[in-house]
């Protein structure tokens, strides 16, 4: 039947590292499927994807920024050591959307309104960039505490927005969805392999860590219309970001896939 009143979609894409090429797959199947989004936010990689597809509205833009880059564009991103509060300063990591958003971009100019999600570390709030830079607000949603450098913003000092809002549910709605899907990279976490004979430091400081992303990621998605939880290695290394992203983006396909029905009836 003819739907005089379409219900505005909000699309909350997640924090997850290179995990998160997976959410090209995601938004091309949507597209695919004439499923259109009205509202996109983005915390971490969901900032750079995101904010990307929100400027150009165009997928193919997004994929072919994956496609491109390799070993050397990491290198290059990673070539600023900092060695104060983190091991980089971050300032060339978004030398890769050099050819694709103008240094000068605003928030306001996307196609698609957007808004990306950082967290503060002074009072550990959620600070959500929905005007301003453009560039800016992705740099400091993907500040990953220890590699890149915190972003100083007004009285707050910014770090990744996967550390108080995984899964940005929250803010898309009050962006004014009227229906969200959420997009989870966290949700294959758990169960791990852990020898206790040869645990290390680094094996609970992580199992920690990634405790914390976990839960805050699958509370954030009880308040998604349609949960899309992403069937990915959680050993997927920062490396991933130079190599093939095409088995990536297909987990994403297959999440849309999967849940077609649901999102035909958004």
């Amino acid at each position: 039947m003819f739907k005089l009143f379409r219900r505005k979609i909000g699309l909350a894409l997640g924090s997850g590292a290179a995990m998160g090429l997976a959410h090209i797959g995601v938004i091309k199947e949507l597209e695919k499927n004439n499923i259109a989004i009205d509202y996109i936010s983005g915390s971490s990689i969901g900032s750079i994807v995101g904010g990307l597809y929100a400027l150009t509205k165009d997928i193919k833009v997004v994929e072919e920024l994956a496609y491109s880059k390799g070993y050397k564009d990491i290198l290059n991103a990673l070539s600023d050591p900092s060695l104060k509060s983190s091991l980089f300063k971050g300032e060339k990591v978004l030398d890769i959307l050099d050819l694709y958003i103008p240094k000068d971009t605003l928030i306001q100019d996307t196609l698609i309104p957007f808004a990306a999600v950082a967290t503060s570390i002074v009072d550990g709030s959620i600070v959500v960039f929905k005007e301003g830079n453009l560039r800016d607000a992705i740099r400091a949603s993907i500040s990953i505490p220890l590699i890149f450098k915190p972003v100083k913003y007004q009285e707050h000092i910014l770090v990744d927005g996967g550390f108080s809002d995984p899964v940005p549910i929250d803010v898309v709605k009050a962006m004014g969805a009227q229906r969200t899907i959420g997009v989870n990279l966290y949700s294959n976490m758990f169960p791990k392999k852990l020898d206790f004979d040869k645990l290390s430091f680094i094996d609970v400081i992580s199992s920690m860590i990634d405790i914390s992303l976990y839960n805050n990621s699958m509370s954030n998605m009880k308040n998604a219309d349609v949960q899309l939880n992403l069937a990915i290695d959680p050993s997927t290394q920062f490396t991933a970001f130079g190599k093939d992203p095409t088995e990536l983006i297909k987990i994403g396909e297959e999440a849309v896939k999967t849940n077609i029905d649901k999102l035909r009836r958004l």
